[in-house]
């Protein structure tokens, strides 16, 4: 599609050419038609020289990856080539996402380009969030010497890349026991049978392994005994992401902790599922394997912080999606009334849940300026308000983790599982 430039320099530089002219005539001044005659001859030669055919100017685009995370800088080629034999001075912008930013280089330029020659340019971007990202149109001017007229036009040439979170590998979630399924996995089901946890020590069946034998205890009792491993299951996990507005502060965050805590229970041969609470609800049914972390990804990247269209009908789906034999995990700070609702009907369903809140004493409720009053009025209601959030998880029995956005969510869980084995050893 072109366009043709605006005149308003050439306007002013004929409008001074006819001033000069009619004060020639008005004074008799000869250096006037003299001075206006060497304008006129400029403009003219300066257009002629400069005049092209953006027709065939060819564009295109391409980026290095088309995954990279949020840590990683995106290359972007521009390739511009001049097929006409003039030569052609051209202003070229890319608008980039609100989301998108340069990192080195710059996504607009100017370039001199001779007859039948190509230039690339080269500059790297980083995004400030997640998502999928698409790069697709570039507008190109064409300037003549005075800068006096532009012929711009839109080439077309998409680039297309998604941003993922990076992942932390965590080694144990230690809160609690889960509910299992009764396939074969790797949590613990407070029954005997094949694991390799110790559970109980029975008496010696003949089909029993050898080493199943505990030969001190069968030695104190001159009975044979064996010992009796804790069964080992699969479990069924339902994760619910909070992106209502009431979460704008932590949806990164909490994306990064859920795509962090799904890698974790897929690992270890768990099911994963997921039910987004944002603008549209998405339910996404449990599944296994990388195939299934890449889905949940897939739907979580383009989700921003808006309140839900609906709310009714959204939360009994929400119940009958999730199975009663399944743990939830909630990731909310706790303040929006649906989110509420629905830990209300799980709870209701006596199903097992916890939920992860941030902490009241998050180091991102630290001001950077401390010259206002209201900054730390600002901060005390925010932690009450985080105070009351946990409060109301206690009264419903639902198990809260007190977590800081800003800091990995392996920290939390160490430090957690730190606490739970200090605890263990005091009430023994």
């Amino acid at each position: 599609m072109l366009k043709k430039g605006k005149f308003e320099k050439a306007f002013w530089i004929s409008l001074l050419e006819l001033l000069l002219i009619i004060l020639g005539f008005l004074l008799l001044l000869p250096t006037a038609f003299v001075i206006s005659f060497f304008l006129l001859v400029y403009f003219v030669v300066a257009n002629a020289l400069t005049s092209s055919d953006l027709s065939r100017l060819s564009f295109r685009r391409r980026v290095a990856k088309d995954r990279i995370s949020d840590e990683d800088e995106l290359v972007v080629d521009e390739i511009i080539r001049n097929d006409s034999p003039k030569p052609v001075f051209l202003e070229v912008l890319s608008p980039l996402h609100a989301e998108l930013l340069v990192s080195e280089g710059s996504n607009h330029y100017l370039v001199h380009l001779r007859g039948k020659e190509a230039r690339r340019i080269r500059y790297k971007i980083r995004a400030s969030y997640y998502g999928n990202f698409t790069v697709q149109r570039a507008f190109v001017r064409t300037l003549n010497c005075l800068v006096s007229s532009y012929e711009e036009v839109e080439k077309e040439s998409q680039a297309t890349f998604s941003v993922y979170p990076v992942l932390e590998e965590l080694r144990k979630f230690p809160f609690g026991r889960m509910s299992v399924m009764p396939l074969q996995g790797v949590i613990l089901s407070k029954s005997p049978g094949v694991g390799t946890e110790f559970f109980e020590i029975r008496n010696y069946y003949p089909t029993d392994e050898f080493s199943r034998i505990n030969w001190k205890a069968s030695a104190r009792s001159q009975v044979l005994l064996s010992n009796e491993y804790e069964s080992e299951r699969m479990a069924d996990i339902y994760m619910i992401l909070d992106s209502t507005a009431t979460s704008m502060y932590f949806l990164k965050d909490y994306v990064r902790a859920c795509l962090s805590l799904a890698d974790f229970f897929l690992r270890m041969g768990n099911r994963v599922g997921l039910v987004i609470v944002g603008k549209f609800w998405t339910w996404i049914r449990s599944g296994s394997g990388r195939r299934q972390l890449v889905r949940l990804a897939e739907s979580i990247l383009e989700e921003r912080p808006e309140d839900p269209v609906s709310s009714m009908y959204p939360v009994e789906s929400t119940m009958k999606m999730v199975p009663r034999v399944s743990t939830t995990i909630v990731l909310s700070p706790m303040k929006n009334e649906i989110i509420k609702e629905v830990v209300r009907g799980i709870v209701d369903r006596k199903q097992k849940i916890m939920a992860m809140v941030p902490a009241p004493t998050a180091s991102n409720l630290n001001p950077e300026r401390l010259d206002s009053p209201w900054l730390g009025v600002a901060k005390k209601l925010v932690v009450v308000e985080r105070e009351n959030a946990t409060k109301l998880l206690k009264v419903l029995g639902v198990p809260a983790i007190e977590w800081d956005p800003k800091s990995p969510v392996s920290e939390t869980m160490e430090a957690l599982e730190r606490w739970i084995s200090r605890r263990q050893i005091k009430t023994t």
